[in-house]
């Protein structure tokens, strides 16, 4: 797990079939640099072309954020794969409801079978 001053904190795992990001503390423009470079990693990785993004724990994210997992989304779809974002807390939860990005991403509170 990588640790940043701001306490964001990434780690890609395998879980399944799927890969898994957890994002942790909060995500910001001085780490955002980190989660394209775990996302990317966990696109990598992948096989099958699933990759969950577990937000449980995540207690910020600013628009730059949301950007890298847009364009995580975008490559990931591109490949013909899938991208869920697991339990976000209400207040990112809003935003995607907010933005109307809750119709474009998966979310859900479990990793999908």
């Amino acid at each position: 797990m990588v640790r940043r001053p701001a306490g964001a904190r990434f780690e890609v795992l395998k879980q399944g079939d799927w890969t898994v990001v957890t994002v942790a503390g909060e995500v910001d423009l001085t780490v955002t640099d980190l989660l394209d470079a775990h996302l990317a990693a966990a696109i990598r990785q992948a096989d099958p072309m699933r990759v969950a993004v577990d937000l449980g724990d995540m207690v910020f994210c600013d628009s730059s954020g949301l950007n890298s997992l847009i364009r995580a989304l975008k490559r990931i779809r591109a490949e013909g794969g899938r991208l869920v974002l697991l339990r976000p807390r209400a207040r990112f939860a809003q935003v995607l409801e907010t933005t109307g990005l809750k119709r474009v991403f998966e979310v859900s509170s479990a990793l999908p079978s």
